[in-house]
Formats: structure tokens, C-alpha cells, sequence
């Protein structure tokens, strides 16, 4: 089943017509970004338009579809189709109308045994004033993987002191981390003898993990430590901090991203919305150009950058490529070469003397095909028998006439081949 095939039956399962300017397969860029998309994760999935692969995306989603242009390219049912399947994302995720309160994941650390095991992260989407962050299967097996590279145990200390650099004394060893799936990221800690008094006093309640989040994808890829604390930064969640510059990734403020962006420093999160979605939209003719270049060029739609500068390089310098002085010193060769073989072919056959070799030569030159006429039409003028070497050519031919000649004057031949250009 071709690919085309492969969209009309995406188009009978989600009763979605196919549309022009749609994608018949998955672009390439949607499965680099999020490599778990699937089908189901498009408002439009017979088009591969509008991706909602998380709660951020779904939010960008939400509001490309609100634009009228964009809902003008569908019937009613189908408009009905992609609202419901919108709806759904928006409850998977847990936005807009959907939104519930934030989960509270700093534990309230109230116990009257030491506890074998404490939740570091809930699992989902976290709210934050700072931003929202995910904490998904991938992310606790990336969070996972990297405290298995390293040696040491993960410290607990006590109000984030080991981030300022200062005396920062352990409150207590994490040993491990643990997945609980939909329960989120727990681990096994071992208190020092201090901090279990605190703890048991209620000096001391919230465990509060500071955790590194890859901007590109807004998951938590690493976590750099834990605190005891009783004021947390914000409420029902730990600061995000990245201070860890080893396992830091995709960092980028504010300022920066204005900067790229060409915004003033002091635009607004509005402003840096609609320059998203300014530049997303230019994304779509650029994309159009490059598939029809593509096309153009006889590549796949999925090449990629070194395929296409081979491409370039082979259409600039083919095989077999020559330069314009190449080309005419061995056109002016070859030239060369069927003018003296027309010539030779008219000697061989007796069509011109010797003494009309010159002759014969420019006329061949300038007109080969004319030539070749030439030598066709014109009659024998030199008996076959006297037709000598091209090699001889230029010497004199005694033939009977000449030879009567010679006997009348008293010339023998030798003098008259010596006075004639012959032997010397």
C-alpha cells in the first residue's frame, strides 16, 4: 500500500476528508520533536495537521484551529469531528476548562517511623509560576539513568544550601530511584540521625527536589538534589533550578529567546506568542518550497541535509564534466580529424589530385556534409592504378600523358620528380 493509499484509509477511519496543501505522510519534524507522536495525537490526523503531543502543543493547536481560515477548509461534521477530538486533549491534559488544582507533590513529612520510601515527583504535567514541566515514562527513565551513571548518592541537605556553596551539611542519602508509573518518581532515602530528629519534632515537614528541565520538550531530564525546607518557592511544587551546568541542556532565558526572535527587551508574552505564531506560519511556506525543491531535484521528501548538498555538488560538477576550453580544443580535434579522414577518403577514391588537397581541405573544414556530397556526385580524376599512399601524396604522379610529355622534352623522370617536389 502506497502512502497515498495509506492517507485515504486514515480518511474513512476518522472521517476526515483529505485536503489540499495537507501532508499524506507524517512530516519528518513532528517525529524528530516528539518521537512517541502517533496518528492519534492530530486533531487532523488524516492531514497530519495540528499536533497535540502534549498540553503545551495542544494549547498552540487549539488556537491555529480557532482561526476562521483554518475551519473554512472543513464541512460541519468534520468541524464537529476535530472539536471533539480537541475536547478530548484538553481533558487529557488537564487545560482550559479541564484544569484542576495543582497537585501538591513537596510531602508533608509527618511521621513517627522513618519512612522506607518517599515520592520525589508526581507523575503528569506540574503547574508552576515558572513554567509547566512534564514528568512522563520518559522522563523518570532519562531522571533514572542518570543517577545510575554516577557514583555518588544524591544529597538531601537542608534549604537548598549545596546550591549556594556554602556549609551544606547532608540531611539525609538517596539510594535510589524508583518508577511507580502513574504514582510518579519515588526514592529510597537513608536520614542522618539529625534530620530524623527534625523530622520527628515537625521542625522540619516538606522535602522539596530541585529538579533540571530540557526547554525543547519541557520534561525533567535530571534532578541535582532534594531539601528540607519549610518555605518552599512555590507552593505545591519545587523551583526549577538549573544549576547543574554538566547536565544542563537547551538553555535558554527570556532575553534570549526575544533576541531571536527580534523583540525588544521589553516585549510581552503576548508579543513573543504572536512572533511564534508569525514565524510558525512562515514555517508552512518554507516547508511548501522545500517539498516542491525537493521534488525538483528527484529526493525523498524525508532527505536529509548531506543528501541534499550532494545533490547540489552533482548538479554543478555531473560526471564526465568538462570546462568550456576543454570542450572546444576537443571539439576543434575532432574536427580536425574527420576533415583529414573526408580528405584521405576523396584521395583514396580518386576523386581529388593530389594537387587539390588544399583545396579539398578547407572545403571539408567548412562543410563536412557538403563535402561528403562533393565526393559522392563528383567523377574519378585519377585512374585507381596511379592513386599512390596517402603517405606519398605530395610527391608528383608520372602517369601516361605526363610520361609522353617527358620523352618530347628529353626529361627523365628522376629530373622531373626532383624539379616537381619529389626527391631532393
Amino acid at each position: 500500500m502506497d502512502e497515498k493509499e495509506k492517507q485515504l484509509e486514515r480518511s474513512r477511519k476518522y472521517k476526515i476528508g483529505v485536503k489540499d496543501g495537507g501532508h499524506v505522510t507524517m512530516p519528518t519534524e513532528f517525529a524528530q520533536r516528539w518521537p512517541d507522536i502517533t496518528d492519534e495525537d492530530f486533531l487532523d490526523p488524516v492531514n497530519y495537521r495540528y499536533p497535540c503531543p502534549n498540553a503545551e502543543q495542544t494549547a498552540v493547536a487549539a488556537r491555529y484551529w480557532a482561526q476562521e481560515d483554518n475551519q473554512r477548509q472543513y464541512s460541519p461534521d468534520e468541524r464537529k469531528i476535530i472539536e471533539q477530538r480537541l475536547e478530548n486533549f484538553k481533558k487529557k491534559f488537564q487545560i482550559g476548562e479541564y484544569k484542576t488544582a495543582n497537585k501538591r507533590y513537596i510531602i508533608a513529612l509527618d511521621f513517627s517511623e522513618e519512612p522506607k520510601e518517599i515520592q520525589i515527583l508526581p507523575y503528569g504535567w506540574v503547574n508552576s509560576r515558572k513554567g509547566n514541566f512534564l514528568v512522563d515514562e520518559q522522563a523518570m527513565k532519562e531522571i533514572i539513568n542518570n543517577f545510575n551513571s554516577r557514583a555518588n548518592d544524591m544529597v538531601i541537605d537542608y534549604e537548598h544550601q549545596t546550591l549556594e556553596g556554602t556549609e551544606a551539611p547532608a540531611a539525609g542519602w538517596i539510594k535510589e530511584l524508583i518508577d511507580k508509573g502513574k504514582e510518579g518518581l519515588w526514592a529510597k532515602v537513608e536520614w542522618t540521625r539529625r534530620a530524623r530528629e527534625y523530622l520527628k519534632n515537625k521542625e522540619y515537614r516538606y522535602l522539596s527536589p530541585v529538579v533540571i528541565q530540557r526547554l525543547s520538550d519541557k520534561r525533567i531530564f535530571d534532578i541535582h538534589s532534594a531539601a528540607l525546607t519549610n518555605t518552599p518557592a512555590i507552593d505545591g511544587m519545587a523551583p526549577i533550578v538549573n544549576k547543574n551546568d554538566v547536565m544542563e541542556e537547551d538553555k535558554m532565558d527570556l532575553k534570549e529567546l526575544k533576541k531571536k526572535l527580534g523583540l525588544a527587551e521589553d516585549a510581552t508574552e503576548e508579543d513573543i506568542i504572536k512572533a511564534v505564531e508569525i514565524l510558525a506560519n512562515s514555517n508552512k511556506y518554507l516547508k511548501v518550497f522545500k517539498d516542491e525543491t525537493l521534488k525538483a531535484m528527484e529526493l525523498n521528501a524525508d532527505a536529509k541535509i548531506e543528501d541534499i548538498r550532494a545533490k547540489v555538488i552533482s548538479l554543478k560538477n555531473p560526471s564526465g564534466y568538462v570546462s568550456i576550453q576543454e570542450f572546444n580544443q576537443l571539439k576543434e580535434k575532432l574536427q580536425k580529424k574527420e576533415t583529414a579522414e573526408l580528405v584521405e577518403m576523396a584521395l583514396k577514391q580518386g576523386k581529388v589530385t593530389p594537387a587539390q588537397k588544399e583545396w579539398a581541405e578547407k572545403y571539408a573544414e567548412k562543410d563536412p556534409d557538403g563535402f561528403k556530397v562533393f565526393v559522392e556526385k563528383a567523377p574519378v580524376v585519377v585512374p585507381l592504378n596511379k592513386i599512390t599512399d596517402s603517405k606519398d601524396s605530395d610527391k608528383p604522379i608520372i602517369d601516361d600523358t605526363q610520361m609522353l610529355v617527358n620523352k618530347m622534352l628529353g626529361i627523365s623522370d628522376d629530373e622531373f620528380k626532383k624539379a616537381y617536389g619529389g626527391d631532393k
